[in-house]
């Protein structure tokens, strides 16, 4: 039995949102529903970028762009993707307030972060 590291509580009785069961995610039919519902969440919050998404899985590798291109066009899909996915997670696992405490601590660390990397770029580029 599968049993969540910080409060001991086993995973059969954790509940996911969108009606599914922790079991089902190791199961292809779950793995499967679980896709359903994200496309679901993307299209109603954002449809142009469910048909790219849809688009790509449909149509991998058969563009007729050079590779740079195609790859360039898969990774901006794949962030703005991530964002929704990010989301859609953090309500699957009930953690939504958990992950915004996270996220308004990192954008406050952010000025730091900036600054760090320009000192450290700068200290780069003077040394090589």
């Amino acid at each position: 039995m599968l049993v969540n590291a910080t409060t001991s509580t086993p995973a059969s009785r954790l509940n996911l949102a969108f009606g599914l069961s922790f079991e089902q995610l190791y199961e292809r039919e779950g793995l499967k529903q679980l896709d359903a519902r994200f496309l679901d969440v993307l299209r109603h919050t954002d449809p142009g970028l469910e048909q790219r998404l849809r688009s790509a899985r449909n149509q991998p590798n058969t563009t007729n762009q050079s590779d740079a291109n195609a790859r360039k066009e898969e990774s901006q899909l794949l962030i703005a993707v991530a964002e929704h996915l990010d989301d859609f997670l953090s309500h699957l696992f009930a953690i939504d307030s958990e992950v915004k405490a996270l996220s308004a601590t990192h954008h406050q660390l952010a000025p730091m972060y900036k600054l760090k990397r320009q000192f450290v770029q700068r200290k780069a580029a003077t040394t090589f």
